[in-house]
């Protein structure tokens, strides 16, 4: 079984500045080959925080 991280991040992150607990996912995930799973299940957002989270994966290389 392949080995990696799981990081439950509350949503009340910085997605707009530096952005560093993010960042620090994105490389954990493995950087531009990042395969990222994002369960915005107990989000008041829904649907619209897994497109947030989406947005700045990428903006973030992933």
């Amino acid at each position: 079984m392949a080995e990696g991280h799981v990081i439950v991040i509350g949503g009340a992150e910085d997605k707009v500045r530096e952005r560093l607990i993010l960042s620090r996912f994105v490389a954990l995930a493995g950087g531009p080959d990042a395969r990222i799973a994002v369960i915005s299940s107990a989000s008041s957002l829904g649907p619209l925080a897994g497109e947030m989270y989406r947005r700045v994966f990428t903006e973030l290389g992933a």
